[in-house]
């Protein structure tokens, strides 16, 4: 969040419409709603998987970050 802050702030002092980051700023809230404050950037992709009943996780023995 703290780099979409970023640009935000930077779009505000140019007066720039940055639609984008908005979406992109959007989709990091849902998913900080859905999993709490301390999520990291990779359950924006965990969200979409569990909306859609999905698995967008590659095969083999690994340990997932959440």
């Amino acid at each position: 969040m703290k780099d979409l802050n970023l640009i935000g702030e930077l779009g505000a002092n140019i007066t720039a419409s940055l639609p984008m980051t908005d979406v992109a700023r959007g989709a990091f809230d849902v998913a900080k709603e859905r999993y709490g404050a301390n999520t990291a950037e990779l359950h924006v992709a965990k969200r979409i998987e569990d909306d859609a009943n999905i698995s967008m996780r590659l095969a083999g023995d690994w340990t997932p970050p959440w």
